[in-house]
């Protein structure tokens, strides 16, 4: 645990470690991390995956008030900095995510039954592609990730609008013009 997230200025507070945990399928969330400072300036930091671990750090004889003071100025100064790259990073894992939890509904999940093999080759590509472009983008902009997102988005809608489609289609004339005169409400006691 340190103090600051930049190398250059770190100051080690202490340590754990949490192992044992097992493998998980990319994109799945396996280890909860919680920060939590109290009043009198205490940490208490704590992880849990199965097995948990537990750290409280106080600031006995660590730094001074000026001290810390200059590290809040300092996170403060380099939060600017980083919530680009964080928004950034965000998009990319929402696109990450989504990819392969398609590729997981498709190849066992409750669509896998329905696709028909062109539906489902299609989807694979999409996703295949999606997943390709993200390990050659490891630069990209929140936008394309944005972008490539909605792209597989629509190709997936697309597929279940055709999944969900009456035999034939769905006809032009979905609500054909009714004659009004030939409307009748009768009144029920």
């Amino acid at each position: 645990m340190f103090a600051l997230s930049h190398t250059k200025d770190n100051n080690l507070l202490g340590k754990f470690e949490l192992s044992g945990i097992l493998p998980a399928p990319q994109s799945v969330p396996q280890v909860e991390v919680a920060f939590n400072v109290d009043a009198s300036r205490i940490l208490d930091v704590s992880a849990v995956a199965g097995k948990s671990n537990r750290m409280i750090l106080d600031n006995e004889g660590r730094l001074t008030k000026e001290g810390i003071v200059r590290m809040i100025e300092q996170v403060e100064h380099y939060r600017a900095a980083e919530d680009p790259v964080m928004t950034r990073l965000s998009a990319k894992k929402r696109l990450d995510s989504y990819a392969h939890q398609l590729r997981n509904t498709i190849s066992g999940g409750q669509y896998a039954d329905m696709l028909t093999a062109g539906d489902k080759s299609k989807l694979e590509g999409a996703i295949n592609e999606t997943i390709s472009w993200l390990d050659a983008s490891q630069d990209a902009s929140e936008e394309e990730y944005d972008n490539k997102r909605k792209k597989l988005a629509d190709i997936v809608d697309r597929i279940l609008q055709n999944l969900h489609a009456p035999p034939g289609g769905f006809p032009d004339d979905r609500f054909p013009d009714v004659d009004e005169g030939s409307i009748t409400i009768e009144e029920v006691d």
